[in-house]
């Protein structure tokens, strides 16, 4: 019996010295639950921010189309007015053309005249 209470004075010994060991895992093993705590608040923060952001990209959206299209009409519109522009200048055109078409004639006429010039001096002399 003696041997037997010694081995369970020995077995005592050996759980006494492993209990503190065993109390420095459970405390480690309660503060990395703690930690996973604050991550899981941290995460739940970083949830809702980005829900925020979603609803707000969300809300500004139709803006942004509304803007996007507004933008398009004011493209059309300056795509008309360079189309105006372009016709104008194609009436320019034609109506130097005519004004070109003018003024040889008038060099026409001055060639004529020149040429019938003696002519009338011839007639008109005599």
């Amino acid at each position: 019996m003696v041997s037997r209470a010694q081995e369970a004075g020995s077995i005592a010994r050996e759980a006494g010295s492993i209990a503190p060991a065993l109390v420095t895992i459970a405390r480690v093993e309660v503060s990395i639950a703690l930690a996973w705590v604050t991550i899981a608040r941290e995460a739940g923060s970083i949830a809702l921010a980005w829900a925020t952001i979603v609803q707000v990209v969300e809300s500004i959206a139709p803006a942004l189309v509304t803007i996007a299209r507004v933008e398009v009409s004011i493209a059309l519109a300056w795509a008309t007015i360079a189309r105006v522009e372009v016709s104008i200048a194609l009436a320019w055109a034609t109506i130097a053309r005519v004004e070109v078409s003018i003024a040889l004639a008038w060099v026409t006429i001055a060639r004529e005249a020149g040429s019938i010039a003696p002519a009338w001096a011839t007639t008109s002399g005599s």
